[in-house]
């Protein structure tokens, strides 16, 4: 139950954008950031992530207590404590959910006092548990849970590794493709299932990649109604060279269909056909 002493009113207004990585979040932030209503950092990769640290701290405060029972006691001592984590004593606690939903409202409190009169929005990438975390909390959020094909991401994930000389997105280096492959199929396949069937709500909208891309106009216009921003859609003419895997964002969508090969457009078909065909992928 949320605490009702303070009000939503005062505060920013978060949007989270939940997508996997590859899935045109940089692309969307640059849409959402060129309302000047909206309080960012506005540089690349658009990854300051203000709310997720006060959201994990927040989280923490009603988290495991591995440490209960045998915290050394010198290392509350020390600035900042050596160790920290849930609350390792619960005796004079009534209810630690309730003390770490007052410990974000009042972090996102102090930190909305920082908007100009201008700004009543915030926005932010975040992670799954951050999307369904928050919301419970700061009422007025609201989440745009971005897709994109998973076999386009595959690819502009491998292109975006081998573009900045090192591995990310989950990927390790004593992966073999097959390894990998595997994981990202797992991982991609748990992370959109959830959503596959999921109807646009006041608090939830759901935003195809490639509809953003084909349909600029429309998508942008629906989702500045939604949130009650003006959103500038000439800015996804703004291409960031460092980041973009494709020659432009049109050749950026079916790009499985010249780039993949057959045996791993028939893995993914068999074992994600399901999620391909519910989002209307091909």
């Amino acid at each position: 139950m949320k605490d009702e002493s303070m009000s939503d009113t005062a505060m920013l207004k978060p949007v989270l954008v939940d997508a996997i990585g590859r899935s045109g979040t940089t692309v969307m932030m640059s849409l959402l950031a060129s309302s000047p209503a909206v309080r960012v950092e506005r540089d690349y990769p658009y990854e300051s992530r203000y709310l997720t640290y006060f959201a994990s701290l927040s989280k923490m405060l009603d988290g495991d207590a591995k440490l209960a029972g045998k915290w050394p006691r010198d290392n509350m001592l020390a600035e900042p404590p050596i160790e920290i984590g849930g609350l390792p004593w619960r005796q004079l606690v009534q209810d630690s959910g309730a003390l770490a939903q007052i410990c974000l409202q009042d972090l996102w409190k102090r930190f909305s006092e920082g908007a100009s009169e201008m700004e009543t929005h915030y926005i932010e990438k975040v992670p799954r548990w951050v999307s369904e975390y928050v919301p419970s909390i700061i009422s007025e959020s609201k989440v745009v849970c971005l897709v994109r094909d998973p076999r386009d991401v595959w690819l502009s994930v491998a292109a975006f590794n081998a573009k900045r000389g090192y591995l990310g997105f989950g990927r390790e280096e004593k992966d073999s493709d097959e390894d990998y492959l595997s994981r990202f199929i797992e991982r991609v396949g748990k992370r959109m299932t959830p959503i596959l069937c999921r109807e646009n709500t006041d608090q939830k909208m759901l935003i195809r990649y490639e509809d953003l891309i084909a349909d600029t106009a429309n998508v942008v216009g629906r989702l500045g109604d939604w949130l009650n921003l003006d959103l500038d859609a000439s800015v996804l003419s703004e291409r960031i060279q460092e980041h973009v895997t494709a020659p432009s964002s049109g050749k950026s969508v079916q790009r499985w269909k010249r780039e993949l090969s057959r045996s791993i457009r028939k893995r993914f078909k068999r074992e994600m056909g399901d999620i391909l065909d519910g989002f209307g992928y091909e």
